[in-house]
């Protein structure tokens, strides 16, 4: 005899549904579903299966219930095109810099964050954005190679962050991280 597997008490029939999965209807757990209700409730009318009539009556209110039950298709054009679109969503803002441009020089696509000071009360907060060509000066605190390099095109929120305690760089934008499910 089949046990159901959420509480344990006497089943009404196992089906296998899919390859290595079953389903498992029980009397106490699934009298209120949509579609297994009404195969419980034939049970409890008739006890078993004695005639024919009785066998296609009871296949026809099982066909909906294993339906509810068994696992969708899948179809797998449907999902490598979702895999696909997914893939190119993920992969766009690594190869455009998330459509940032470079902080300092206002023309490079950054590959660096900084965080801004959060002391520094003349500092907009949130992270400084600097692209390769701007990331040395930057880190060597050198401001003046820097406005030389950017032709000293300086906005005030850069003089502020000039002054500002220094931060290390990290890449930009972070690599993706895969979480799994157990």
């Amino acid at each position: 005899m089949v046990s159901c597997p959420r509480c344990g008490g006497p089943a009404l029939l196992a089906v296998e549904v899919a390859p290595a999965s079953s389903a498992v209807l029980c009397a106490a757990c699934d009298l209120d579903h949509p579609s297994g209700g009404a195969v419980v409730l034939w049970f409890a009318v008739h006890g078993r299966i004695n005639t024919p009539a009785q066998m296609d009556e009871l296949a026809g209110l099982l066909r909906p219930w294993v339906e509810d039950v068994s696992p969708p298709s899948v179809d797998s054009t449907a999902l490598q095109a979702t895999v696909d679109a997914w893939a190119a969503k993920t992969a766009a803002p690594a190869a455009t810099g998330a459509g940032l441009m470079c902080d300092f020089c206002e023309a490079a696509v950054p590959r660096w964050a900084y965080r801004a000071d959060e002391t520094a009360a003349s500092v907009p907060a949130g992270d400084w954005f600097a692209c390769d060509g701007c990331r040395p000066y930057v880190d060597a605190r050198a401001w003046t190679g820097l406005a030389d390099m950017v032709g000293d095109d300086r906005t005030e929120s850069w003089v502020a962050f000039e002054g500002a305690a220094p931060r290390a760089a990290r890449p930009w934008p972070p690599r993706p991280q895969i979480y799994r499910w157990p």
